[in-house]
C-alpha cells in the first residue's frame, strides 16, 4: 500500500483553503487541485510498504515522538518549489511552530532510515500543497493570484496527534486512509 506520514490540518481552515485555492484557478494556470479536506503537512512519503513494514513504521513513529509535546503552529503564507521561475508547486507555510514541525521531520525521517527507508534529498521545508501545477499556462497571472495572497493567514491550530496513513490513487483524486494515529504528549 502507498503510504506517508502526516500531520493534518483541521477542518476550520477549509473554507480559507478553498478561497484562495479559487483564486489560483481564477488566474487559469493548469493546476491540480488538492482537495481542501485532505490538505496536510507530510512528514514523510514511504511509497509501497506492506504489513511487516508497516508494524516497523509504527514502532519507528512511536519511538520518534516518544517525548515530544503537542505544540501550536500558524499555517500562513503561499509558496512556491521549486521557485517562481518554474513553480511546479503551490503551498501554504508553517510559521509559528516551524521549528516544532521540522524537528518532528527530522526524528521521524531518522528512525524511517534505520528500518530501511531512503533518506530525504532535499531539505525539509514544512509545507502544505495546495495545487500542482501541469504546466506554464498562464504563469504569469498565477503569479499574480501569489502575490496577491502574500501575507496570508489562514489559522492557528496544535498539533496532537501523527498520522501513518495510505493513499489510493483514483481518477478523481488520491484517497487518504488513516492506518494509525500516534499521539503527542499533552
Amino acid at each position: 500500500m502507498r503510504s506517508f506520514i502526516s500531520l493534518d490540518l483541521p477542518s476550520e481552515f477549509k473554507d480559507e483553503i478553498e478561497r484562495i485555492q479559487h483564486e489560483l484557478s481564477a488566474s487559469g494556470a493548469d493546476l491540480n487541485l488538492v482537495d481542501p479536506e485532505k490538505v496536510h503537512i507530510t512528514l514523510k512519503f514511504l511509497g509501497e510498504i506492506d504489513s511487516n513494514q508497516l508494524k516497523k513504521v509504527v514502532s519507528g513513529v512511536e519511538n520518534a515522538v516518544k517525548g515530544f509535546n503537542s505544540f501550536k503552529a500558524s499555517i500562513e503564507e503561499v509558496g512556491v518549489f521549486p521557485d517562481i521561475g518554474y513553480i511546479k508547486v503551490v503551498w501554504l507555510g508553517v510559521d509559528k511552530g516551524s521549528e516544532k514541525v521540522v524537528d518532528l521531520h527530522k526524528r521521524i525521517e531518522r528512525e524511517m532510515v534505520s528500518i530501511g527507508f531512503s533518506e530525504e534529498e532535499h531539505e525539509f521545508v514544512p509545507h502544505a500543497t495546495l495545487a500542482r501545477v501541469k504546466s506554464g499556462r498562464n504563469k504569469e497571472r498565477l503569479v499574480d493570484a501569489l502575490k496577491k495572497n502574500e501575507g496570508i493567514y489562514v489559522g492557528e491550530t496544535t498539533f496532537d496527534v501523527v498520522k501513518i496513513k495510505k493513499s489510493e490513487l483514483k481518477p478523481e483524486g488520491p484517497e487518504y486512509t488513516d492506518l494509525k494515529e500516534v499521539k503527542l504528549v499533552g
